[in-house]
C-alpha cells in the first residue's frame, strides 16, 4: 500500500461546506443504474431442416436490435442437436461484428444428438453488433439443427465465471447435476436442449425463458421447442441448479453460467448517468466519478485513481469530492492545466470500509473548441479491500465528450467559471432552487508512485 496515501489516515482535510439546500439538490437527482447486473437486450434465431424453418449451413448469425455499448458484457448461448440422432457439428468459433474476443465458459454434450456452449466476451466499443457461431461442418449435412441466444449485460464482469452441467434421461424436474454459488446481482444463464421437437419446457422458479428463437424469416413452428434459454438478474437465492421442468421422457442436456457484479470505476454525465456528453463550445459542464458493485462481503477502505483530457478540447475548473460520512476525498489538481488530475479517498481513522455504489468526485470543466474528446481514467487506479488486498477495478470507463457550436474564446489570459453553481446546474433547475454554496478548496496531493 502506498504509504503517502496510507499517512492521509492521520490527517484532517480541510472540509467542504455545503449548505443545507445543496444536499436537497443533490438528493434531488435521478437515481443511477445500480451496480446490479442489467440485461440491456438479447436475440435469438434458430436453423433446422424441417417445419418451413430456414436450413442450417455451416454458421448462424443474429444481431442486436440497437447498438451495443463498451464495456458491457456479451454473452452467448448455443445448441446443436441432429434430427437422425446423428453426433451434430460442433462450434469451432463465436465473433461478432465488433471485434470482442470470446471465450467459452462452458460445454456439455450427452454424446447422443445433443451439444450446449455458452461463451462470453467484454465490449471494446460502441455501436450495432451481429454476432456469429461457426461450426466444424455443415449442419444440413446431417439435417442438422441449431439455437443461438445472445444477450448484452451490463454491470458484470468476465472474470470469475462459474459454470455447471447437467445431463440424463427422463421427463419432470431437470437441472444442472452441482449448484453454483453466485452473489446478489448476478446475471445468471442456462441453455438446454431436449430430443423431441413436440418438447414442452417450463423455466424454473425465478427464471424466465427468453423468447423464440425464430429464424431470420420470423418463422418458428414446433422446432422452437426443443431447446429453450432461461436467465434470470434478480429473484433466485443462492445457490442454484438451473431447474427447468420438461416432457415427455428424452434425452437433455443443460450448461450454465453466473456472471458476478463488476466493481466499476466510471466517469458520467450527472444527470443522464451516460459516459457520453454532448456540451456547446464555450459552456460549462461537470462530470461525476462513480464507483459501482462493490460487495458488501468485501468492503473498500480506500482507493485512488488518475483522470486525463487534452487541454487544448477541455479547460479544467474546479472539482469537489462527495466523501460519505467518516470517509475524506481529496483532488490534487496541480497539473489541470496540462491536462492531469489525481483524487482518491480514504476512511478515516474509525471510519467504516463502503459497499455499494456512490459518486465520490464532481469535475466542472469548460469546453473550449468542436471536435471529440475523452476524458479518461488510463492508469494508476486502485482500491484496497478492507481485508487489506489492494487491487484494480473489474471495470474502469472514461467519458466521451462531443463538442459542437461555433464560440471562440478570447485571445490571451484564462478562462475563469463566471458562476461556481455551473456545476450543480442540473440539479438546482430540477427544483428552481437559487442559492450561494460556499466551496473550500482542499490541499493537494501528489499521487504517490508504485
Amino acid at each position: 500500500m502506498p504509504s503517502r496515501w496510507r499517512d492521509l489516515r492521520s490527517k484532517k482535510l480541510t472540509a467542504a461546506l455545503l449548505l443545507a439546500t445543496l444536499a436537497f439538490v443533490l438528493a434531488a437527482q435521478p437515481s443511477p443504474v445500480h451496480a446490479a447486473s442489467s440485461l440491456v437486450q438479447q436475440n435469438g434465431v434458430i436453423c433446422a431442416p424441417a417445419g418451413g424453418i430456414i436450413r442450417c449451413g455451416s454458421t448462424l448469425s443474429v444481431s442486436f436490435s440497437s447498438n451495443v455499448a463498451s464495456g458491457d458484457v456479451l454473452v452467448v448461448a448455443v445448441a446443436s442437436g441432429d434430427a437422425n440422432s446423428n453426433p451434430p457439428a460442433t462450434v469451432s468459433s463465436v465473433s461478432d461484428s465488433r471485434g470482442s474476443s470470446f471465450t467459452e465458459a462452458v460445454h456439455v454434450t450427452n454424446t447422443v444428438n445433443a451439444h450446449g456452449y455458452i461463451y462470453c466476451a467484454t465490449l471494446s466499443s460502441d455501436g450495432p453488433d451481429t454476432v456469429t457461431v461457426t461450426f466444424t461442418s455443415d449442419l444440413s449435412d446431417d439435417n442438422g439443427m441449431a439455437y443461438l441466444f445472445i444477450y448484452e449485460v451490463s454491470g458484470v464482469k468476465t472474470a470469475g465465471v462459474a459454470t455447471a452441467t447437467g445431463i440424463g434421461w427422463g421427463s419432470g424436474s431437470v437441472s444442472t447435476s452441482s449448484s453454483i454459488n453466485f452473489e446478489s446481482g448476478a446475471f445468471l444463464v442456462a441453455i438446454m436442449g431436449g430430443q423431441i421437437i413436440s418438447s414442452s419446457w417450463a423455466a424454473g422458479s425465478g427464471f424466465q425463458f427468453s423468447p423464440g428463437p425464430c429464424d431470420a424469416n420470423n418463422n418458428c413452428d414446433v422446432f422452437v421447442q426443443l431447446s429453450k434459454a432461461e436467465y434470470s438478474t434478480s429473484g433466485v437465492s443462492s445457490p442454484t441448479n438451473f431447474p427447468a421442468t420438461l416432457s415427455p421422457n428424452q434425452n437433455w442436456v443443460e450448461a450454465a453460467i453466473a456472471l458476478s457484479p463488476a466493481t466499476i470505476l466510471r466517469v458520467e454525465d450527472p444527470v443522464s448517468h451516460l459516459n457520453r456528453l454532448d456540451v456547446t463550445v464555450g459552456s460549462m459542464f461537470s462530470v461525476d466519478v462513480w464507483i459501482r458493485g462493490i460487495p458488501s462481503n468485501d468492503p473498500m477502505d480506500d482507493f485512488g485513481f488518475d483522470m486525463t483530457w487534452d487541454p487544448a478540447f477541455i479547460q479544467y475548473d474546479h472539482s469537489l469530492g462527495n466523501p460519505p460520512s467518516d470517509w475524506s476525498v481529496t483532488v490534487d489538481d496541480a497539473n489541470a492545466a496540462s491536462g492531469t488530475l489525481s483524487a482518491g479517498g480514504i476512511a478515516l481513522q474509525n471510519g467504516n470500509p463502503y459497499s455499494g455504489d456512490h459518486m465520490w468526485v464532481s469535475v466542472c470543466f469548460r469546453c473550449l473548441k468542436s471536435g471529440v474528446d475523452t476524458i479518461g481514467i488510463p492508469f494508476g487506479t486502485w482500491l484496497e479491500h478492507n481485508n487489506g488486498m489492494t487491487v484494480g477495478f473489474d471495470l474502469v470507463m472514461g467519458a466521451t465528450v462531443s463538442q459542437t457550436g461555433g464560440y471562440t474564446p478570447p485571445v490571451g489570459g484564462e478562462l475563469l467559471a463566471a458562476n461556481k453553481l455551473a456545476l450543480f446546474a442540473p440539479y438546482l433547475a430540477l427544483i428552481g432552487a437559487v442559492a450561494a454554496v460556499a466551496v473550500l478548496i482542499v490541499k493537494p496531493w501528489k499521487r504517490p508512485q508504485t
